[in-house]
């Protein structure tokens, strides 16, 4: 019961982290005070894209309930202490590298290195502490990270850079902390959402054929599609 109490109070801190991260990030001027997000980007050029007001805030909006959702089923569901850990910081870091994709179409090194690090410790504690499946889970987190890797490392010389080295990091990242299954699900939502928003885009003449979509948001929204639908 004190564990069940204690997760619902991380959960909700977790959620307020993403929010606040959200709301400071999306906007152009609070984010530029953010020193942390450039110190490790080695000083690479980046967009600068500043929102309308009621752009940032459907964006806000749409990101917080996508949030609140998402710590609410980890929250009631996840009973192992490690899954709803990883779970959590797993949100954490996906919802920082989107809300920084979406304004600036770069993702800083912050977030796949604290994610990474997640997955590491996550990793060494369930073999410390014995967790029930820990082997499966380490050679989950170990086929994931690899196979991403390579696939995508893959795509990135063959498409001539079309997908940005950020999601590469970011995608390697959630493979090595949440493992094969939420991988393959994050990027199998995150195609499909993409590719529906693309059409919409086109038909709609937002955006051409030449025309390049953030992949951030999608594997944030790929990532909350799995985790609602139970696939983790």
């Amino acid at each position: 019961m004190e564990t069940q109490v204690v997760m619902y109070a991380v959960s909700v801190i977790t959620a307020v982290i993403c929010v606040v991260m959200a709301y400071f990030i999306l906007d152009e001027e609070k984010a530029a005070k953010i020193k942390i997000l450039h110190k490790m980007g080695h000083g690479e050029a980046y967009e600068k894209v500043t929102f309308s007001k009621k752009t940032y805030w459907t964006l806000l909006i749409f990101a917080s309930l996508a949030v609140l959702a998402t710590c609410y089923y980890i929250a009631t569901r996840t009973t192992v202490v490690l899954d709803f850990a990883r779970l959590c910081i797993t949100l954490i870091c996906l919802t920082g590298a989107a809300a920084n994709d979406v304004r600036e179409h770069r993702i800083p090194n912050i977030f796949p290195a604290v994610l990474a690090l997640g997955g590491i410790l996550c990793l060494v504690l369930g073999y410390l502490t014995s967790q029930q499946g820990w082997m499966a889970y380490i050679a989950s987190c170990t086929i994931a990270t690899v196979a991403t890797a390579l696939c995508f490392g893959f795509a990135f010389f063959i498409s001539k850079h079309g997908i940005g080295m950020g999601d590469i990091k970011i995608l390697c990242a959630l493979a090595l902390a949440m493992g094969v299954y939420a991988t393959c699900g994050t990027i199998f939502f995150g195609i499909v959402s993409c590719a529906v928003l693309s059409v919409v885009l086109l038909i709609i003449k937002k955006k051409g054929f030449k025309d390049t979509l953030p992949f951030g948001p999608f594997i944030f929204l790929g990532f909350v599609i799995s985790v609602l639908m139970g696939i983790y």
